[in-house]
């Protein structure tokens, strides 16, 4: 596949459509630079959606060099790094790492939509794909499921978004 693109055939609930012309991403690391936004908080997850998201990265040929990983205290601090981070424009993709769980308050709540609201906006201002790995649950058990499921994680998913993303750019 080039990396400006592909033409072929796709399929709809209508039939084909010959010559439609798609831009599609791939899971390769490519020569990108990516940067990772991690939440210290909740660390035994987030530390394994890193592990996770590093380790899809490198099976997908991305070498050290192409990884900046930068740790903040929590999911709050994540996207005024990560517009630090679109600004310098030094990456091709950001991705975000992180455990929200909601508690006896709404406090989760509102950590997760003002993060979701910071990275969206970075990332629109920025023109830059922010990828969003940050998960959040109500329960410790969910939390476990999505971050410690190594292939099946949330940090595995946002490495190979950030991957295809960056091709996608690229292509447009």
């Amino acid at each position: 596949m080039s990396s400006k693109g592909i033409n072929r055939d796709i399929k709809n609930a209508a039939g084909t459509l010959k010559g439609v012309y798609q831009v599609n991403g791939r899971h390769e690391a490519g020569n990108y630079a990516y940067a990772i936004v991690v939440s210290r908080f909740n660390e035994h997850l987030t530390t394994a959606l890193l592990q996770s998201a590093l380790s899809c990265l490198a099976q997908h040929g991305a070498k050290p060099r192409q990884i900046k990983v930068v740790w903040v205290p929590g999911a709050f601090e994540i996207p005024v790094v990560a517009n630090k981070l679109a600004q310098a424009e030094k990456h091709h993709v950001i991705i975000t790492l992180g455990a929200v769980i909601e508690g006896e308050t709404i406090h989760g709540r509102l950590i997760s939509n003002s993060l979701v609201h910071g990275i969206t906006m970075t990332s629109r201002e920025n023109n830059l794909p922010i990828i969003d790995g940050v998960v959040t649950t109500d329960t410790m058990k969910q939390a476990e499921k999505r971050c410690l499921s190594g292939e099946e994680s949330r940090g595995w998913y946002a490495a190979l978004a950030a991957m295809e993303m960056a091709h996608v750019m690229h292509a447009l």
